[in-house]
């Protein structure tokens, strides 16, 4: 069926057209008549039908500021974005409109875009902060130029960032036992982040994953977790999200000292909440997979109850967020324990593809390239293997001497 159709009421024409659903999951119609020709109202209703397909802009770039192109394109853009991706697209849109939304858009230069790239450089900003800031300007201007039509061309096309820009590479470090042992002392069992440092570095899974996890995917009898899911946080909501790629919904087994803390855990969450009552708080997500807390002496109609694994002490969810402030305090980040883990199993000898398994990485050289280093452990016994080599070639050597001389 064609996107815009005609019909014709008494003497005069009409261009009607389907527009998406309203709020209610009904046909919203665009209509307009009063046109004394069909071709005449099929034309403007290829115009109308045009305009609603690229944002229905109705403007100008006359007077237009670029903090009101940013406004403009991002609500045609957002509802493509993730949660979680809306979230770092608003906070650059903000930083952009503080630097130069008060530039009319047809004043917009390219040195404007340049002064500001060098400026957050010099404010020690990293590479990809602002590759991420340059990308949304250039998304937002390019929609300006198609479909908007407002100007000619993007300013921002020749544009490149500063080469003295840190690159805010992060520096792996190896969570020694000795180190292990320093952080589980200051976060004993009965608080969250003992949790979250035991799951990290036994399993080497990721944050938001550990935060996701609940108790209907950890099998404690059989010593197993299933990775299915991972818990983030965006515009004060936690809410849950699928996994980085399908090689992330994972099995693994843990080992018998993470499965002891785990049991204990769970009795320990248990008794917080008969001994808080209605002051302890449950989780719930609706079909948007979005959390609400609410106390576990109400009861939530329509929505699923949800049983998580790290929680804080009354019940409340833990998001990643929550923990950056801990690993800081001991030199570490989000990925130190992955690396770590990683590190571990390569001394061990576990192969690359179990190593990859275990993470949830779809490629080995993404483990082994930014998840392991070659130890010293590792290299000494690289060197033992290679003596053991020498010394079994020497042996055949000497073995099959003999035989020629007898």
């Amino acid at each position: 069926m064609a996107k815009v159709r005609t019909r014709k009421r008494g003497k005069t024409y009409s261009y009607i057209f389907e527009a998406g659903k309203t709020a209610e999951g009904k046909r919203h119609v665009i209509e307009k008549g009063g046109f004394e020709s069909e071709d005449a109202a099929y034309e403007e209703g290829l115009k109308a039908y045009t305009d609603w397909k690229h944002g229905g802009i109705g403007i100008t770039n006359e007077n237009l500021l670029v903090s009101e192109l940013l406004t403009l394109w991002y609500d045609q853009y957002k509802n493509e974005l993730s949660r979680g991706s809306q979230d770092n697209y608003e906070r650059g849109i903000r930083i952009l409109k503080s630097l130069i939304g008060h530039i009319p858009l047809e004043q917009l230069r390219p040195r404007d875009i340049d002064f500001m790239l060098k400026k957050l450089a010099s404010e020690d900003k990293s590479q990809s902060y602002l590759k991420h800031i340059k990308s949304v300007l250039n998304m937002a201007l390019s929609y300006a130029v198609y479909p908007a039509e407002l100007i000619k061309s993007n300013p921002a096309t020749e544009i490149h960032i500063p080469k003295n820009t840190r690159t805010g590479i992060v520096k792996r470090v190896i969570v020694t036992p000795e180190k292990f042992a320093e952080i589980i002392e200051k976060f004993p069992f009965g608080t969250f982040m003992h949790i979250i440092f035991m799951l990290a570095y036994h399993t080497g899974m990721r944050i938001s994953e550990i935060c996701g996890l609940t108790w209907e995917n950890v099998d404690l009898t059989n010593r197993i977790i299933t990775v299915k899911t991972q818990l983030v946080y965006v515009a004060r909501t936690h809410f849950f999200k699928g996994l980085k790629t399908d090689s992330s919904y994972r099995t693994i087994y843990i080992d018998s000292v993470l499965a002891e803390t785990l049991t204990k855990w769970k009795t320990l969450q248990q008794q917080n909440k008969e001994r808080m009552q209605g002051g302890y708080l449950k989780c719930y997500s609706n079909e948007k997979q979005e959390v609400t807390i609410a106390s576990s002496s109400l009861n939530i109609q329509g929505q699923t109850p949800i049983n998580l694994v790290v929680t804080d002490l009354d019940g409340r969810p833990v998001h990643a967020r929550n923990t950056f402030y801990y690993f800081k305090q001991f030199g570490l980040n989000a990925h130190s324990f992955r690396h770590t883990h990683a590190t571990m199993l390569a001394e061990a000898e576990v192969g690359p593809k179990e190593v990859a398994a275990r993470l949830g990485h779809s490629k080995i050289d993404l483990t082994m390239n930014l998840y392991t280093k070659t130890t010293e452990k590792m290299l000494k016994n690289t060197s033992s293997k290679f003596e053991q080599i020498i010394k079994n070639n020497a042996d055949k050597d000497a073995n099959a001497d003999k035989k020629q001389t007898n």
